[in-house]
């Protein structure tokens, strides 16, 4: 079974609350499973990490897809993770260079520390660790490598989407950018078949590879306009979003070369491949520079073409697809989805008291009836709001335990001072997708294929 997380910046906290809904249906699931059901039940909400054999991201997916398969992190540890991050990057005080706005040292800093914390490479979780770990997972090796294969293989694979700056020179002899896989695994060439889509990029070994976690971590969120690129070993490297802001496709790509040994004919098939989004755009249309320039700039971080060539595949191949993405309005909603919070958008307010909890609540996340509106939308509107609270009171201990994890300090995470309206927003129109009427049996029948699937 196979993850695919996009990009989207901040809001790639939408992915990771989306995924906690599927895996919360899995364990009530497993709490209604007849006596004599083979599958062991989960004693909290399951870790994807134990589900999937593939995780693929692209930047902030990217990012995730590390901590959740490489760092084998709960979705709980990951959203508090990811409110501390997004707090400590999209904050001033920006760098001097031009059109890099937010710090990279920053960043990486960051991301080591979340190593630190959950690295489980010495024993005890932070043990031994100081936030610089390869990339590459311990246990993994190919069936041809003479190893113990019932002590190899049994944790989740990870591979992040980057861009590599002149990679490859065209037919005219001009550089061109090239898309790069960094994985935690070994990967040797397999058989090249029509059907699929690319020659497998950069097929290697990885015994002797030296990638560090935040050096993955940095190439595949380097976006420009936002970060700097990064060079490694010689090389620079950008946002993996330029060229596969949906990487569904090549985590469908990736997940049928790994099917089966080198040498061996395509005879296995994956069972499923879950694709999470970070919110979809409004259709634009406009016929003025600026318009054509907003029109390239969405073809350069398409995710509905990937989509589209998603249901192509999979019914040809007989796989079992979802994909899950907050729209750009949200079904039987006032408000308008994700399409309005910007990828670097980290907003907050000092907290303040009215008295009223379920007024402060409908004005923080758009859900404000006029008295004229029709009676169905009214009650449409209390259900979200019930749902909205319900999500709210889950976060609080979340929110209690990122305060703590980190020093305090004057610009930290602190959310018994601050309302963070961004991460608010983000949940509570997650949530609002999630459980809406038409997308709730979707959440439902992918749950169910996770246990169906999983031995």
């Amino acid at each position: 079974m196979v993850l695919s997380l996009d990009g989207g910046g901040v809001r790639g906290l939408s992915s990771l609350y989306i995924l906690r809904e599927i895996m919360k249906r899995v364990k009530e699931l497993d709490d209604n499973a007849q006596p004599n059901d083979r599958i062991e039940p989960n004693v909290g909400v399951p870790f994807p990490c134990d589900y999937f054999d593939f995780i693929v991201g692209t930047s902030t997916g990217g990012l995730i897809a590390v901590m959740l398969g490489r760092l084998r992190m709960s979705i709980d540890d990951c959203i508090k993770q990811y409110w501390l991050l997004s707090n400590k990057i999209f904050r001033p005080p920006r760098t001097r260079v031009p059109f890099q706005v937010y710090s990279r040292r920053t960043l990486q800093e960051a991301t080591q520390n979340v190593v630190q914390n959950f690295c489980r490479c010495h024993g005890a979780v932070g043990e031994s660790c100081m936030g610089e770990e390869y990339l590459r997972q311990y246990d993994y090796g190919e069936a041809t490598d003479g190893l113990d294969l019932d002590r190899t293989n049994k944790t989740c694979r990870v591979a992040v989407v980057t861009v590599r700056e002149g990679g490859r020179t065209t037919s005219r002899g001009q550089q061109a950018n090239v898309k790069v896989l960094f994985r935690s695994y070994n990967h040797r060439r397999r058989e090249y078949r029509p059907d699929f889509i690319e020659l497998e990029p950069n097929p290697k070994d990885l015994e002797s590879s030296t990638l560090m976690i935040d050096e993955a971590c940095s190439a595949t969120t380097a976006a420009p306009t936002y970060f700097r690129t990064v060079e490694i070993r010689g090389r620079k490297y950008m946002d993996g979003g330029l060229l596969a802001n949906n990487p569904a496709v090549e985590a469908w790509n990736e997940a049928k070369q790994m099917a089966v040994a080198p040498g061996q004919p395509m005879t296995v098939l994956a069972n499923l491949l879950v694709s999470v989004g970070t919110g979809r755009k409004k259709e634009f249309s406009g016929s003025n520079y600026l318009s054509l320039a907003r029109v390239g700039l969405r073809k350069i971080t398409d995710t509905d073409g990937p989509h589209q060539r998603m249901l192509d595949l999979v019914g040809q191949d007989g796989w079992r697809y979802h994909r899950f993405s907050v729209p750009w309005r949200i079904h039987s909603s006032t408000h308008k989805g994700l399409a309005k919070i910007k990828l670097d958008q980290c907003k907050k307010k000092k907290k303040q008291q009215s008295g009223n909890k379920q007024q402060d609540l409908q004005q923080q996340n758009g859900f404000e009836q006029n008295a004229q509106q029709q009676n169905g939308l009214q009650q449409n509107a209390q259900q979200q709001n019930a749902i909205v609270n319900q999500a709210e009171v889950e976060d609080r201990p979340l929110r209690a335990a990122a305060c703590n994890a980190e020093p305090r300090r004057r610009d930290g995470y602190k959310p018994d001072k601050y309302d963070y309206i961004t991460f608010d927003k983000l949940r509570d129109r997650s949530m609002s997708y999630c459980n809406s009427a038409q997308d709730r049996p979707k959440i439902n029948e992918c749950a169910s294929l996770l246990r169906e699937f999983h031995f």
